[in-house]
């Protein structure tokens, strides 16, 4: 429903470009339910395929025809996962993002008994890699030619044990960037609800929120201007530009900082004279900088 929200909002406002949206479902009674929810709209582009997803990519390829496209897969576990027919749907388009649902904890107990079935779901496991999940992005990534995949771990509070984990995937770092961002924001309210439980008095409350909004202020870019110090002493040559910065980060170091902070820690180093601007000018992200120390 929120797809449809989003693309008949998208019809009504006379935008240059539509919002179609294609829901493959295999339980009858789900795909019957999808398929009267899309008679509410009819002004979008709407495909109810009821089947296996497994066995209508193709289907799905055809309807996409190169046209650009977001792919969310929630499997049903790690057994109901294909990374060589995912990565072949990926293709159907070389403007394609996808985000994975990717249940890491049922692993362990399975890949014993049923070793090709997870070796079908994530690929050939390198012996230096922690966890199924950097197995998984790692193959999906060659696999489906996108840029390395940004890991998010979801949580009930802060402190919990990941339930699962998000992937996502593109070929353009300006799409690692808008999903770092929405992400961060939420970690920051994970981080928030903690820090209120642990330290704040309901009298009080507007002060403490007030007092973590300004611990981060300070700490967060303190930590990123480290961090872009230490990438730009081991690239070439030590120049760079604000926009090679970000993409670096947000697609390496994803989620660790929302963009705001990378861009306030590279005006902190500019201002305490450790880089300088070489050229000023617009758009300022194609400016280059310099370090001097």
């Amino acid at each position: 429903m929120l797809a449809l929200e989003c693309a008949r909002a998208i019809a009504l406002a006379g935008k240059d470009y539509t919002l179609g949206c294609v829901f493959v479902e295999k339980e009858p009674a789900h795909a019957r339910a999808l398929e009267a929810l899309a008679k509410d709209y009819p002004a979008v582009d709407v495909s109810v395929i009821a089947g296996d997803f497994w066995a209508v990519t193709e289907q799905v390829a055809g309807i996409v025809r190169g046209d650009p496209y977001l792919l969310m897969i929630d499997p049903y576990g790690i057994k109901d996962l294909d990374l060589a027919k995912l990565a072949k749907l990926a293709k159907a388009s070389s403007r394609c993002d996808l985000v994975v649902t990717f249940v890491e904890s049922a692993v362990p107990r399975l890949e014993t008994q049923y070793k090709e079935a997870i070796a079908q779901a994530i690929g050939e496991r390198d012996p230096s890699e922690r966890s199924a999940a950097e197995t998984f992005s790692r193959n999906m990534a060659v696999a489906g030619r996108f840029l390395p995949g940004g890991r998010y771990a979801i949580k009930q509070n802060f402190d919990a044990a990941k339930s699962y984990e998000l992937i996502v995937f593109s070929r353009s770092a300006h799409a690692y960037e808008l999903w770092n961002d929405f992400m961060t924001k939420e970690t920051a309210k994970l981080k928030q609800g903690k820090w209120l439980r642990t330290n704040a008095v309901t009298s009080r409350l507007p002060e403490f929120e007030e007092a973590f909004g300004e611990a981060e202020a300070v700490d967060e870019p303190q930590e990123a201007s480290v961090q872009i110090m230490d990438w730009a002493r081991a690239s070439s040559g030590l120049r760079f530009t604000r926009e090679q910065m970000i993409h670096h980060f947000v697609v390496n170091c994803f989620t660790c900082h929302h963009t705001s902070t990378w861009k306030t820690a590279l005006s902190h180093l500019e201002g305490s004279g450790e880089v300088r601007r070489l050229h000023v000018g617009k758009p300022i992200d194609k400016d280059k900088w310099e370090i001097t120390r």
